[in-house]
């Protein structure tokens, strides 16, 4: 039941930057006051009734074991929502509030795994259930109002030099040993790409991570790591506003330990990455992203990962 929910959750994220990004006028619409409030309380509202009925009929038990109310995690359902929110309403005064919006939604998330109050999956179902409620919300709060039919501009996607924040559900294939295996985790990731020609351009991320280690079926502690890495993207359109960004980069992490697990050591990081971006705004866009992760420490530790970004081009 837990890892049908997750696995539902995550990917409900994916599909709703799909169904986002066949809306471009959701962000560059200038609405009525009124409309924004309406559909900005009709999100909101959306968003607590679905994280407080899971609250109160999933059992999960908290990892500081104070509780059995960990799934999914209230705060980061909260934030993913009201910075879709942010998003929407404040993209036509600066694109920027896009990025900084998500950046701060995930920084919430990490916090309360950090603190030990959620694992990462329940970080992950808050994110995608803030993301989709906000959608969904918006949707039934524009049935209220009769505009009249928006005609869009001619956008198309473009190899540009652009910044990209991902929320990353990170699935790792293999474990650590020592009778320890690891658990879905949570990541945050970085890109600035600059390009070199219409489709071959340089890469540099930063990557904050915490994958739950476990021993016996139980949860033992987490296994943090945070990194540098650089490389190339090569990016071309797949006609009209969608894209294809198939990117790679090499760099090192600091990983350290929480819990019961204790580790401080550096790793060799090597990440390749496939991603479909969206044109749905002048500087803005948006898409899944699936990769193959493999962190090399004493072992070897490879991962699958499914990312939502947002990326600003400039």
């Amino acid at each position: 039941m837990k890892l049908k929910c997750i696995l539902l959750s995550v990917f409900a994220l994916a599909a709703v930057s799909l169904h986002a990004a066949e809306k471009p006028d959701s962000l560059s619409h200038s609405r009525s006051p009124l409309k924004s409030v309406v559909q900005a309380g009709t999100a909101f509202a959306v968003n607590v009734g679905i994280t407080e009925v899971l609250k109160h009929t999933v059992t999960e038990r908290r990892p500081d074991g104070s509780g059995d109310d960990s799934f999914p995690s209230r705060h980061t359902s909260w934030a993913y929502n009201l910075g879709s929110i942010g998003a929407r309403e404040l993209y036509r005064f600066s694109p920027w509030s896009v990025t900084g919006f998500h950046a701060m939604a995930s920084a919430v998330g990490m916090q309360r795994i950090m603190a030990r109050r959620h694992l990462p999956r329940d970080v992950l179902a808050g994110a995608a259930i803030g993301v989709a409620s906000a959608e969904l919300g918006y949707w039934l709060g524009g049935l209220f109002f009769h505009d009249a039919p928006l005609k869009l501009p001619h956008m198309s996607y473009e190899r540009l030099a652009a910044f990209d924040y991902a929320t990353v559900a990170v699935f790792p294939l293999s474990d650590i040993g020592e009778g320890l295996s690891l658990r879905t985790g949570f990541s945050a990731k970085a890109h600035v790409i600059y390009p070199l020609n219409e489709h071959l351009g340089l890469l540099a991320a930063l990557k904050v991570q915490s994958l739950p280690v476990y021993r016996s079926g139980q949860f033992f502690g987490l296994l943090d790591s945070a990194g540098l890495s650089a490389g190339a993207s090569y990016g071309m359109s797949l006609g009209g506003r969608w894209g294809i960004e198939s990117d790679i980069v090499i760099g090192v992490s600091r990983v350290w330990g929480q819990g019961g697990y204790n580790c401080g050591r550096w790793a060799f990081d090597c990440d390749a990455t496939l991603g479909f971006p969206c044109r749905i705004a002048d500087m803005l866009m948006l898409g899944p992203r699936a990769g193959y992760n493999v962190m090399v420490m004493s072992d070897a530790i490879s991962m699958l990962t499914l990312s939502f970004f947002t990326q600003i081009t400039f």
